[in-house]
């Protein structure tokens, strides 16, 4: 038994069916004290690729990305919002409910003990928002790949989906088009 199977079957045996269930936010809760990180998508916290820094993802997402100032981005879980204002309370916020980042660097970025937090636009109103709460807008933005198989003998073969990149897209047209009414390619020897 590897190690993810022996985590799995800890999980089980304490989870009140006896199995995980992902759908239900007291195994999920039960997965995160026994473990101590939260499963879930991805979110702003961290490094990202081609960017080292601990701030790595916002400056990918944010800060280089040109429709960063009226992009929508979501709540990767039920957070408090902090206001900037002394006028105005704490908000809770839900997963998935959008918002705008109002901090296009990461030197706008205010760091509270070990967090990193960007002041953002919700509501009306600027908030703070750790950026672990912060959804990573991979996917978002990219056209759904729709599959034109109606050349092809065999259907079904490719599905409708959002890539994760915009490259993801052009590989599954790439096996549509340039493969025969089978899916498959021709291959030819150099000579």
């Amino acid at each position: 038994m590897n190690l993810i199977d022996r985590a799995i079957l800890e999980w089980s045996y304490k989870t009140k069916k006896g199995y995980p269930d992902i759908n239900s936010q007291e195994d999920m809760a039960l997965f995160e004290s026994l473990f101590g990180f939260e499963l879930g998508e991805s979110n702003m916290g961290g490094k990202a690729t081609g960017y080292p820094s601990t701030t790595g993802t916002f400056e990918k997402y944010v800060r280089d990305k040109k429709d960063s100032s009226t992009f929508m981005y979501s709540a990767d879980k039920d957070t408090i919002l902090i206001p900037t204002s002394e006028d105005d309370e704490r908000l809770n916020i839900k997963k998935g409910e959008e918002f705008n980042i109002i901090s296009k660097s990461e030197l706008d970025l205010i760091k509270k003990g070990a967090s990193k937090f960007a002041t953002i636009k919700y509501g009306g109103k600027e908030y703070l928002i750790n950026l672990t709460a912060i959804n990573k807008p991979t996917g978002k933005g990219v056209e759904k790949f729709e599959p034109g198989d109606s050349k092809k003998l065999k259907t079904g073969v490719l599905h409708p989906f959002i890539p994760g990149h915009a490259q993801e897209k052009d590989v599954a047209l790439l096996f549509q088009n340039a493969s025969d009414e089978n899916y498959e390619f021709e291959h030819k020897k150099k000579t």
